[in-house]
């Protein structure tokens, strides 16, 4: 397993820990993409305490990506939103992905960045947050895991 894969599972089960009864504040909503890890983890740990979720796709709102969580952008739109600012018929490129971190930091009215790797999405998200001087958190990584 990949270094990289390795944190993201890690990051994955922590906020898996979060459908613990009352460890979403209700009135603070989630925003995060849509992609497999931390984003799949959070979404399902606010649906699961019945908090606000919000997923922001790097593709049209037509074209669930990942393919995998086509279920759980369903269960999110439900009660929340999928949102994209791309139009219908889109298919995720690499600039869409950037775009799409700047939509999350514009929703939101502070962000937490669990971890990030130097060329991490996180990092564009916790650039476009700290430009209008939004807070900006950090969760630091797991530390007993080391690089192959």
């Amino acid at each position: 397993m990949r270094y990289a894969q390795a944190k993201a599972n890690y990051r994955a089960s922590e906020a898996d820990d979060c459908r613990r009864p009352g460890a979403f504040v209700r009135r603070w909503p989630t925003v995060f993409g849509g992609a497999y890890g931390i984003d799949g983890a959070a979404h399902r740990g606010a649906l699961a305490t019945g908090a606000t979720t919000l997923a922001v796709l790097a593709c049209g709102v037509d074209h669930p990506y990942p393919a995998g969580h086509a279920g759980l952008l369903a269960e999110i739109a439900a009660p929340g939103l999928v949102v994209s600012e791309w139009p219908p018929g889109r298919h995720p490129a690499r600039l869409r992905f950037l775009v799409g971190n700047r939509t999350i930091a514009a929703l939101t009215c502070s962000t937490v960045i669990a971890e990030a790797g130097e060329r991490s999405g996180a990092l564009n998200t916790a650039r476009h947050a700290a430009q209008p001087g939004k807070p900006l958190m950090a969760v630091p990584g797991e530390r007993q895991l080391s690089n192959p």
